[in-house]
């Protein structure tokens, strides 16, 4: 979700994620989702950065 919630003017549902041993699994978001990415967004609270 947090890919969604940083985009303002394209809001795209459907995201290819790759882990750090390229594992890669297609990401589909809900419409329940993307509202509530959109929400944290616009209060200011992000997903935390992951570091590897």
């Amino acid at each position: 979700m947090r890919p969604h919630s940083l985009m303002h003017d394209i809001s795209p549902t459907e995201f290819l994620v790759e882990d750090e041993k390229s594992v890669a699994e297609q990401i589909t978001l809900t419409e329940e989702d993307a509202a509530e990415a959109r929400a944290l967004a616009l209060e200011g609270n992000m997903f935390p950065t992951i570091e590897p």
